[in-house]
């Protein structure tokens, strides 16, 4: 059992749909920091980021998450932090399955950008709604996309 005084430790994951520079607010780099901003903030010790760049957030079959639900598997990781819920997944089937094996296997997972928090009793709901709105907006951008091509 872990003392009481001992710090939490943690591994971030970031991932960008596209490559991005450096200086927009999705780009690895600034995610990356954010999450080692949060980490000093709430004393956690960072033991190391996953990284997936130019990967979908549409499917959960990614090199650096893969790696990262590996360590989880193995009990090697107790706390997971990301900028957002979308980070890990945008569909909310794939969101849910990750949170149930996260649980499954004693892990912890903390947004640096949103207040949704496991422990919350409807966090979970909230961010299923905020999911299905993004993946309807996805919908629509396809469309307007498909729109602009065929004038």
């Amino acid at each position: 059992m872990k003392n009481k005084n001992e710090k939490k430790t943690a591994v971030g994951y970031v991932r960008t749909a596209a490559i991005v520079e450096d200086s927009e607010s999705d780009s690895i780099e600034v995610q990356e920091k954010r999450i080692k901003e949060y980490c000093r903030k709430n004393d956690v010790d960072l033991n190391a980021v996953y990284f997936d760049p130019a990967k979908s957030g549409i499917k959960l079959d990614r090199p650096g998450f893969n790696a990262l639900l590996s360590l989880v598997r193995s009990g090697k990781v107790k706390s997971v932090i990301c900028t957002s819920p979308d980070r890990i997944s945008r569909q909310a089937k794939d969101s849910l399955t990750v949170r149930v094996l996260l649980k499954k296997y004693g892990a912890d997972l903390f947004f640096t950008d949103t207040n949704i928090l496991d422990e919350e009793p409807y966090s979970g709901m909230f961010d299923e709604i905020l999911k299905t709105v993004k993946t309807y907006d996805q919908i629509i951008s396809e469309r307007v996309r498909r729109g602009k091509k065929g004038k």
